[in-house]
This record gives C-alpha cells, structure tokens and sequence, in this order.
C-alpha cells in the first residue's frame, strides 16, 4: 500500500480540485470523482507528492472522494445547483499544481476527439 506519510502533502483541499474540473464544463458527479482520482495520481507519479490526506474509497463505479461527493450531493439538493458551492471554493494557485490538473483535462479532450472518451475513463478502473 501507499505510504503517504513518508511524501509531502500539498494540503489542497478536494473541493479546489473539483472547482477546477467544474469549471472546465465538467459537472457530473461521478466524472468529477474520476478526474479527481486522475489527477491525484498525476501528482503523485509527476510530483511525488500527494494532493490531499483524504483517501479514496472504492465504490462500485470506481474512486471516490466522499467528501466532495457528499458536498456536491447535498448541496445540489438544497438549492439546484452547483455553482455557489464551488465558487466558495478556493482556487488552486500552485502553478505547477494547475499545469498537471490542466494536462489531465488536456488527455480528456484529446480522447474525446479521438471518440476514445471511454478510453479515457477506463483509466480509473484500470489503475490501482
């Protein structure tokens, strides 16, 4: 297993990360877990550092964050809505932080156009 302890943790908060994703047009629940998931691991493999101390759970359809999920759940359900949630989010100004977050949305368009989307998603179920 993982030995988060011994790397250094970039202390960002899960949401910020999501708020990014969202931003970028995506909002679905459980695409937002898998970009999550995605770009975790591209800080981990690229940065050896670890984004956040929550760990993910494995859930039927792949990882998940169950605070983001909680939040965004109940939060859409009391007002409709996601925006407010994440424009109280704060943003992410690690610059290197948003380069990787951005070259995993990069790799989802790029698989999008390529009509390999699901490709692109796979990747979640695939990685341990």
């Amino acid at each position: 297993m993982l030995n988060q302890s011994k790397m250094k943790n970039l202390n960002i908060n899960p949401l910020s990360v999501a708020k990014f994703f969202y931003e970028k047009g995506i909002e679905d629940y459980a695409l937002i877990q898998d970009f999550l998931y995605l770009a975790y691991l591209e800080v981990l493999k690229k940065e050896n550092k670890v984004l956040f101390k929550e760990r993910f759970q494995a859930w039927e359809d792949g990882p998940v964050l169950k605070s983001v999920y909680q939040k965004m759940l109940n939060y859409y359900k009391k007002h409709k809505e996601l925006d407010s949630l994440f424009s109280k989010a704060e943003d992410i100004t690690d610059k290197a932080i948003k380069l990787h977050l951005a070259e995993v949305y990069q790799d989802y368009q790029n698989s999008k156009k390529k009509g390999k989307e699901i490709d692109f998603f796979f990747q979640v179920q695939d990685t341990p």
